[in-house]
Parts: C-alpha cells; sequence; structure tokens
C-alpha cells in the first residue's frame, strides 16, 4: 500500500524541544510505506518494505487502485502495472464525418462522441513570516531572512504582491471545467501543514472565485517553511480524500527554502513525486524572491513534476544549492508582479490542456479526431501532428505517459486546433476509430 491509498492522512509539523521541527503521522496502519513519526526531529522514515513473492493494489493514471504491483524477492516493490486505459464506454456517434476521409473506401470508421477532461488544481501557497518583507532592491533577500519585517511598510510586500496576482488568476480561470483547491502553509505560526485545503477543490464558478479571493484576503503572513510536508499532503489530498478527476495538479509557491523537515527533502524528490507522476499528479513550481538558496531543489522538483520550462534546463542534486532552472523562477527578474502574472499564465494553461479520452483501440494508427463546430457546418478532421505540443504543433497527438512514452488513451488538440475549441466551447469532438491517422501538414 502507498501513501496515497491511505484513507486518512494528517501531517503536522509542530514545535518540538529547542525549537526543532519534529514530523508526526497519522499513518495507515501496517503501512510500511506511509511516512512516519520519527525518533528525532525532522527525520523521515521512507523506508519500502513489503513481503516477497506479495501483490497488492496500487494506482493508476485514472486515478483508481485498478493495478498491481509486486513484491520482488529481495522485499522491495516493483513498478505499478497498469491495464491500457481507455474510453471503452464512450458514445457512438453520427455517421456524418470529416471530408478528409469522405473518399476513403478501403476502412470503415467508427466515431466515439469524447468530452474534454476536467482539470484539478491544488494551489499550496508559502504564507511564511518572509513574506511580509519588501521585494529587491528595496530590501534584499538576505536582509529578509536575516530580520522577517517590511523594511518600507508604506510599499507593498512580498505577499500583498502574491494576494493580487492570484486573485486575478482565479478570476480569469474558465469557470466550468476546472475543479481549484488553496492550501497555505504554515498554518499555525510555525510548521504546521494539513492535508485539508483552507478552500475545497471545487468546480470554478462565480462563488467559488469569491471564496478563493476572500481565503486570500484573510492571510497574515507567518511561521516557517514546510515545503515538504504541504507538497505530500497536497499529493495525498488530490489522490486519496479529494479523488479528484482528470488531469491534476499541485501548484507551489514558495519565498525560501525547507525550514521544517530538510531531511525529508529526498524523499520527496526521489519517491514521492514519482508515486504523483505515477498517479497523473504533476507538480508546478513558483520559486519567489527569498527562494535563491533553493533553486536546486526546486528545480528538481519542477522536472521530476512533470512540469519543466524546457527540455534543457538545469536540474542537479549534486550541484550549489543556488543553481537550477526547471522551475518558474521569478528571483531574478525586476517586476515580480509581471513575472508572476506570467508565471500564473503558464500555469492557467494547464487548465485548458484540450485532452480527450480515447476509445478503445489496438491500433493506435488508426485513430483520427474530427471536430464538428457547434454551428452544425461540415465536420474537420485535425491532422496529426508530434511538434511540441507548446511549440509549432498544430493538430493533435498522443498525451504522454511519465516516462515519456505515448498514451495512447488520451490525445492533446495543440495550437489552433486547441483554440477553435476553447472559442467554440459547445462543438463537438468525436474520436475516429478504423482508418489511417490523417497526416496533412
Amino acid at each position: 500500500m502507498s501513501v496515497y491509498e491511505c484513507g486518512m492522512l494528517r501531517f503536522r509539523l509542530g514545535l518540538a524541544l529547542r525549537g526543532v521541527a519534529l514530523l508526526a503521522a497519522v499513518a495507515c496502519d501496517n503501512d510500511p510505506g506511509a511516512l512516519k513519526a520519527s525518533g528525532r526531529a525532522g527525520e523521515l522514515d521512507g523506508e519500502q518494505a513489503c513481503k516477497p513473492g506479495s501483490e497488492q493494489r496500487c494506482y493508476c493514471l485514472d486515478g483508481e487502485p485498478s493495478g498491481r504491483q509486486r513484491c520482488s524477492s529481495k522485499g522491495a516493490l516493483e513498478a505499478c502495472v497498469c491495464k491500457e486505459e481507455s474510453a471503452a464506454t464512450a458514445t457512438p456517434a453520427s455517421d456524418q464525418f470529416c471530408k478528409q476521409l469522405g473518399d476513403v473506401t478501403d476502412c470503415e470508421a467508427t466515431a466515439y462522441q469524447s468530452k474534454e477532461l476536467p482539470t484539478s488544481m491544488l494551489f499550496v501557497l508559502d504564507r511564511s513570516r518572509s513574506m511580509v518583507c519588501n521585494l529587491p532592491p528595496l530590501q534584499s533577500s538576505a536582509d529578509c531572512e536575516a530580520d522577517p519585517q517590511a523594511s518600507d511598510a508604506s510599499a507593498p510586500s512580498k505577499w500583498q504582491i502574491t494576494r493580487d496576482a492570484f486573485t486575478k488568476t482565479f478570476e480569469e480561470l474558465p469557470v466550468g471545467g476546472s475543479l481549484v483547491g488553496l492550501s497555505f502553509f504554515a498554518n499555525d505560526g510555525d510548521c504546521g501543514v494539513d492535508s485539508t485545503p483552507e478552500v475545497a477543490l471545487e468546480e470554478l464558478d462565480g462563488a467559488h472565485q469569491q471564496k478563493l479571493a476572500e481565503a486570500l484576503a484573510q492571510v497574515t503572513p507567518n511561521g516557517r517553511t514546510p515545503i515538504v510536508g504541504a507538497t505530500i499532503l497536497a499529493y495525498a489530498h488530490l489522490h486519496q480524500e479529494a479523488k479528484a478527476p482528470g488531469n491534476r495538479y499541485v501548484v507551489l509557491m514558495t519565498d525560501g527554502a525547507e525550514s521544517c523537515a530538510p531531511d525529508g527533502i529526498d524523499q520527496l524528490l526521489m519517491r514521492e513525486v514519482q508515486r504523483a507522476r505515477e498517479a497523473n499528479i504533476r507538480t508546478f513550481v513558483i520559486g519567489a524572491p527569498g527562494s535563491e538558496p533553493a533553486r536546486k531543489v526546486l528545480s528538481e522538483l519542477a522536472y521530476r513534476g512533470g512540469t519543466a520550462r524546457a527540455s534543457g534546463c538545469v536540474h542537479d542534486m549534486q550541484g550549489p544549492d543556488d543553481v537550477g532552472d526547471c522551475h518558474l523562477d521569478m528571483t531574478k527578474s525586476t517586476d515580480f508582479a509581471g513575472a508572476l502574472r506570467a508565471a500564473l499564465g503558464t500555469v492557467s494553461l494547464a487548465s485548458q490542456s484540450c485532452e480527450f479520452p480515447v476509445a478503445a483501440s489496438d491500433q493506435p494508427d488508426n485513430v483520427n479526431v474530427q471536430y464538428t463546430p457547434s454551428s452544425g457546418a461540415t465536420p474537420e478532421c485535425f491532422s496529426r501532428d508530434d511538434k511540441p505540443c507548446d511549440g509549432e504543433a498544430n493538430g493533435w497527438q498522443f498525451a504522454r505517459r511519465p516516462d515519456g512514452k505515448p498514451d495512447t488513451s488520451k490525445v492533446v488538440l495543440c495550437g489552433a486546433a486547441c483554440e477553435r475549441i476553447r472559442k467554440d466551447p459547445t462543438a463537438r469532438v468525436d474520436i475516429l476509430v478504423g482508418c489511417q491517422t490523417i497526416f496533412y501538414q
């Protein structure tokens, strides 16, 4: 059993003797894979143990414990083996096909109407004491670390700018297609974190946007920076407690380095992020001014979390602590507000991913994607285009699994094809199975 299969998981990072953080966890009974309380402050006991030859359930990309995981002869869990997920229950669509298939006589296509996959996003924001500081150059990160209070009370603090940027982002996210939740750390003036968000993960509408804005407005920064506990509990909430549907994201923002359980960083990066990816949870990481000493960790977290900003970005856990650029790094910008808004724009695009489930097919080269405008105009088949979806691609391609291989259970619309769907939300998208894939660009 993995940490995500626990029925209820709570962590508290509290004040222990001599002012150090002690991690205490109420984990699953008889769950050697879960994070456990340790005998020394800040330690995470993450050793995996199991009975050789045994099997257990494990979570697959559909968010369900539908896979099987064997225990090796050495007592270590092997990779989760999942069945190929598909939209096998999709409803057959009409017999009207796009003009590109109109003259094809050597095949027979079957059409399945496909609904866009929803997006679940849990935002996890740092509200530690250092967020009351002013931004560089008015107040350097080193000065803020030494004395976390604003040097100029009349100038905006990091938190005020953060609050305004996130409030605006939540107002601009498309309603009806995304689930959004909001958590803060620390939540007790020291190192406290909780897997239950301050604002529950719910479908975004006007009322929910108001809840998010009110929660942001009520924050008074205080406490330290429990990044490890906050991130792992965000994974647990998305996967177990909330059973969040569709494509799932944790969006972490911090202005510092882990200061509550530094011994847990390796477990977060080497184990928990991978488990999250296997459960279709990706991790965006935003580093605000003050996070310079944590660039290495934050960059690695974004890279392993599946949201590296570029394929050639720098991530090296053996390198200097302040080197790494795979995450959304705000520390070098002279306009924090502008840079943060741009970063949140990148995150927002993920909530508009244009991903659709594919009907069952054992021949991925016989799949096409058809678009029928809401106006009732003649259907059109998009071309398959395997160029980078965030680059020059215009058409559709299969999604990617955590290991980089094609995920033939989902297609992604890219470029102008995605934009057409966005501008025509009541349009129909069908997955056509049975005729050779169209490439016409």
